[in-house]
């Protein structure tokens, strides 16, 4: 098998239900480690473009768990938003979440919960990629992608206080 983006293994971390959720996987089952050969590997998943409602507040959410090297310029997931307009705030690309920013813990279950209310009226397409950057030790586990989706709340009516009767 190759080393790619796929649906997750029979054994994934703890803490994951894989089997029912779709949960993905980076890396290569058999071997479970992202291990290339000589050569580096990386992968892109992608949700196709989207249009964020101007109505409510609406989130990217996900879980993500890595095992890879601790090297800073190494082995790094990205969370990007790249936005086609016509609001871009932060610019036509934005970096939700990196694997090597301060903060993120390895082998544990992380929440990604990013507001998208900014980019109402926008076309987006959210993507999660991987890249070794090398060929050199990458026997580590990989990446698991949890539960991705965009969800909307919708706002209670500002002119009900909670007492509203349609009677």
């Amino acid at each position: 098998p190759l080393v790619t983006w796929q649906k997750a293994p029979t054994w994934t971390p703890p803490g994951s239900d894989a089997a029912t959720r779709g949960t993905l996987y980076f890396g290569n089952a058999d071997t479970a480690t992202y291990e290339g050969g000589n050569a580096g590997v990386a992968g892109t998943l992608s949700t196709g473009t989207f249009k964020v409602p101007d109505i409510g507040k609406t989130h990217l959410r996900a879980h993500v768990w890595f095992h890879t090297e601790d090297h800073a310029e190494y082995d790094r997931l990205k969370v990007v938003i790249d936005c086609k307009g016509p609001v871009c705030p932060g610019g036509a690309e934005v970096v939700m979440f990196d694997n090597k920013a301060e903060g993120a813990k390895q082998q544990t279950w992380t929440p990604l919960d990013v507001d998208l209310t900014p980019w109402a009226t926008s076309v987006l397409e959210v993507r999660v990629s991987f890249d070794t950057q090398d060929g050199v030790n990458n026997k580590y586990t990989g990446f698991f992608v949890d539960g991705l989706r965009v969800v909307t709340i919708c706002q209670p009516d500002p002119l009900c206080d909670g007492s509203c009767d349609d009677s």
